[in-house]
């Protein structure tokens, strides 16, 4: 016996030696990766077709010592076939693979399936709150049809779709826009629980609230320091009358002209009464006495110093006088 029975098919012979190169004709070309994307369509028919000619086992990983001779010729033309039935944006994923089909194929998928929380609430997100537009109701029933396709690719064993998924969609769809940045990070990981959504919304409300006080401090503060530079007039009154503007619409109280004469007059008063000030003290100085000749002058301001007599008392004194010479 020349080959073991026990061997897979693919092992001992291959169909693909009858295949040099797989038709793309008939085979739908995969769109940009996007929520319009034809991903699931287009799979299934290449991986239909690839297994008619016998060489769809080189989408799945192989270990070396299970694959056949045929191998490097079969993973050639498989990945060659698939690079001509995809849009040039789809490129730029398996550029850098080269012929390794099974890389080729699970990079397709990821770049198409986002199996990530965020991909899966995404698509769940659609089928709960999508409402149709128009009058077309068939249309409607297949987008809705089209949204449960592309959530069913993502629930797999697993990853199967829990009560915890629907309650953290549910939560994410019922934020406010501005409030949705804060968890967006999450949803880049494998799974985001409601817990882990509700700390982060947390958080974030206390940032705000934070940021809310600081703001109205600092508010405060500004108005504090710098006083209002133009204070408000009050509105126009013919009732009232101004004295100094001769005019109707304010009075004395209110007048800005009057304020203006009382600021400069009380600006000059204050000038005049210091200049007086100046003055006085410089003749003050003046006025000293010197230490010369402080004790003759004592003496003769103390002679010529008499207090004055009275008119009444002098003629009566002189009257007696002439009466005591005539006795």
């Amino acid at each position: 016996m020349s080959s073991t029975q026990d061997d897979p098919p693919h092992l001992t012979s291959s169909k693909a030696n009858n295949n040099s190169s797989a038709k793309v004709a008939g085979i739908p070309v995969l769109t940009p990766p996007g929520p319009n994307t034809n991903f699931l369509s287009w799979r299934y028919v290449v991986r239909g077709y690839l297994a008619s000619i016998e060489l769809s086992y080189v989408l799945d990983p192989t270990k070396p010592k299970n694959r056949p001779a045929t191998w490097a010729k079969d993973t050639s033309t498989v990945s060659s076939f698939i690079a001509r039935t995809i849009d040039e944006s789809n490129i730029r994923f398996i550029m850098e693979l080269g012929t390794d089909t099974p890389a080729i194929w699970t990079a397709l998928h990821e770049a198409h399936q986002d199996s990530s929380a965020g991909g899966r609430m995404y698509w769940l997100r659609r089928l709960v709150t999508t409402k149709m537009t128009g009058d077309d109701i068939e249309l409607h029933i297949d987008q809705m049809s089209s949204n449960s396709e592309r959530l069913a690719a993502l629930v797999t064993k697993a990853k199967p779709l829990t009560v915890a998924d629907i309650h953290a969609t549910g939560l994410i769809n019922s934020l406010p826009i501005d409030w949705q940045p804060c968890i967006s990070s999450l949803m880049n990981d494998d799974e985001a629980s409601p817990i882990r959504i509700a700390a982060a919304l947390k958080q974030e409300s206390l940032r705000r609230k934070a940021r809310r006080e600081d703001e109205t401090a600092l508010v405060s503060a500004a108005k504090a320091a710098v006083p209002d530079p133009t204070p408000t007039r009050p509105p126009f009154d013919d009732k009232l009358y101004c004295t100094v503007c001769k005019i109707q619409g304010h009075n004395l109280l209110v007048c800005e002209r009057a304020a203006r004469i009382l600021t400069n007059h009380s600006r000059r008063s204050n000038g005049d009464s210091s200049s007086r000030s100046d003055y006085s003290n410089r003749d003050r100085s003046s006025r000293k006495p010197q230490h010369g000749n402080d004790r003759g002058r004592s003496s003769q301001s103390s002679r010529s110093t008499k207090p004055p007599a009275k008119a009444g008392l002098t003629t009566v004194v002189g009257s007696r006088q002439r009466l005591c010479r005539r006795v």
